[in-house]
């Protein structure tokens, strides 16, 4: 597989070691946002939790499990945010989607970028047949961004996320090959 993956105003590849300082800052910087829907991302995340998500996604992306990248610029020296393609069902041919972008650069049109080159990716390059998107219900812009992206709606699903030790019912989007 060719990396980066280029957009128009981005390129996404796999995490490095390198890339952990800028993470940690990223995840600091976003608590008030990404952390309100993802449990990694706390007031006490530390840059030794980031150095082992990184040693993490590397080992994964070695054995297909997921690929989990980062969101940079187009130079690819400041981090935008990360996406990644896992939960990954080679016999049915399906995975889950997830993506965040940092606070700072929330609403400048990087999370659709972003989420078009993943879902070409992953039905392209990965020939998955189906790619979900599990959101909470309330998480209003990740829904949007879903459906901005194409992404079909097939319903709410009960207890179907934990986030910050509650349960919460989710919104199931998915998208597929247009074959």
């Amino acid at each position: 597989m060719d990396f980066p993956l280029i957009g128009t105003d981005l390129c996404m590849r796999p995490w490095r070691a390198s890339d952990a300082p800028s993470f940690h800052e990223a995840a600091l910087e976003s608590v008030g946002t990404v952390g309100t829907w993802m449990n990694w991302c706390h007031a006490n995340y530390t840059l030794q939790e980031t150095q082992d998500w990184i040693d993490l996604c590397q080992q994964d992306l070695i054995n297909e499990r997921s690929y989990e990248m980062g969101v940079f610029s187009l130079d690819g020296t400041v981090l935008y945010g990360g996406f990644g393609i896992n939960l990954i069902n080679h016999l049915h041919k399906y995975a889950n989607i997830g993506y965040w972008v940092r606070e700072s650069r929330q609403g400048h049109g990087l999370a659709l970028d972003a989420l078009r080159l993943a879902i070409e990716f992953g039905l392209h390059e990965l020939q998955l047949r189906r790619l979900e998107i599990v959101v909470a219900e309330n998480n209003l812009p990740s829904r949007k961004l879903a459906e901005k992206a194409g992404a079909h709606f097939e319903g709410i699903l009960r207890n179907r996320l934990m986030v910050h030790g509650v349960s919460l019912p989710a919104a199931m989007y998915a998208v597929f090959p247009e074959s």
